[in-house]
């Protein structure tokens, strides 16, 4: 979550940074979203 402070603090905000940060986040929720699937199942 560095990069939203440091684009937070700059006054260009540069599209090509914009898309590369979301598609970090984006990565790091697909990955939340497969372990909470794992542990649904395994618990059953």
């Amino acid at each position: 979550m560095k990069e939203v402070g440091l684009l937070q603090n700059s006054k260009t905000i540069n599209k090509e940074m914009v898309a590369t940060l979301l598609g970090q986040i984006q990565v790091s929720v697909d990955i939340v979203v497969s372990l909470v699937s794992m542990c649904k199942t395994h618990d059953k």
